[in-house]
């Protein structure tokens, strides 16, 4: 917990480092050539709690050099693989131990009334609604998806609607940052 806290404030470190030196700015305006493939590399590291600070500015800052609809579709893109990893580990094999270590932590009574709650076949649904807003949220897609790997939803329905929700909060920081 303390290392994976540690990762998120250097990340977070790294990222205002790189918005108020302009060093990355510097980087994206001498690599402009390989635009798309930044795009598609920042969508990428869009999807993680890790990697969502440095990404963010990196997109910020390809907005200002890349068309829009670019950035958005490369970016896109990026993410729905970056999406699909998290997606797929998570399903095969944190779901497995997720019981687990949520009965230790709520207890099991508390935790057999969840699976029940859960388990209501009108409450189902929940689940992946959830995961889909969360994944469209500015919070890292990796409670989202594992929302959706805990309700068994197939990776053909997942891939889509992470790229739509990715792809729309990609717009919206490159919109944001041509605005400023």
């Amino acid at each position: 917990m303390k290392k994976d806290l540690f990762i998120i404030f250097l990340s977070i470190f790294i990222a205002i480092v790189l918005a108020k030196t302009g060093a990355l700015r510097v980087f994206l305006e001498e690599t402009k050539d390989f635009g798309m493939l930044a795009s598609f590399v920042s969508g990428f590291f869009f999807t993680s709690v890790f990697t969502i600070s440095p990404a963010m500015v990196a997109i910020a800052e390809l907005s200002k050099m890349e068309p829009l609809w670019r950035l958005t579709l490369f970016g896109g893109l990026g993410a729905v693989i970056g999406d699909m990893i998290i997606f797929l580990f998570v399903r095969e094999h944190l779901s497995k131990d997720i019981p687990a270590v949520l009965g230790k932590i709520v207890g099991r009574v508390k935790y057999r009334m969840l699976l029940k709650i859960l388990n209501f076949k009108p409450l189902r649904w929940i689940n992946p609604i959830l995961g889909a807003l969360i994944i469209a949220s500015p919070f890292p897609d990796e409670i989202g998806l594992a929302l959706m790997g805990f309700s068994k939803v197939r990776p053909a329905i997942v891939a889509p609607l992470t790229f739509v929700f990715n792809a729309l909060g990609i717009l919206a920081i490159g919109l944001v940052a041509q605005s400023l």
